[in-house]
């Protein structure tokens, strides 16, 4: 049985379309990140998502906080596009691919870390003696 990776990699190097798919998610990933550091540099509380309950809280709205969750979101989007959809690959191979793409991008959100995630960091200073 051929590894998930080293398949998707060859069907992405036979298509075209696809490298110009994911090339432009990432291009239109970085300008959204490039404008979006522009506008939270002034200090303007912004929400870096409308639609993700895990940068929901008004906590997310401050930079850095705000900052870090745009790029992780705009990641997952390139990370979406690229194992997704690949022309050629066996379902099971997809499969594999979609589901170690979701855990990467579910390991390192900034939800999950206590340094970049400012509920966490409230939490953690408001209780110092139910930490540990």
């Amino acid at each position: 049985m051929p590894r998930p990776g080293g398949t998707g990699t060859l069907n992405i190097a036979q298509a075209p379309q696809k490298q110009t798919d994911i090339a432009s998610t990432a291009f239109k990933a970085m300008m959204d990140n490039f404008s979006f550091a522009m506008q939270a540099s002034t200090g303007k509380a912004l929400a870096p998502a409308s639609d993700d309950a895990r940068f929901s809280s008004d906590a997310w709205k401050q930079w850095p906080f705000n900052m870090m969750a745009r790029g992780y979101l705009n990641w997952a989007k390139v990370m979406q596009q690229a194992t997704t959809n690949v022309p050629g690959m066996a379902p099971r191979s997809a499969d594999l691919i979609g589901f170690s793409a979701r855990q990467m991008l579910d390991a390192t959100s900034p939800a999950n870390h206590l340094m970049s995630n400012p509920e966490l960091l409230e939490l953690t200073v408001s209780n110092p003696d139910k930490t540990w």
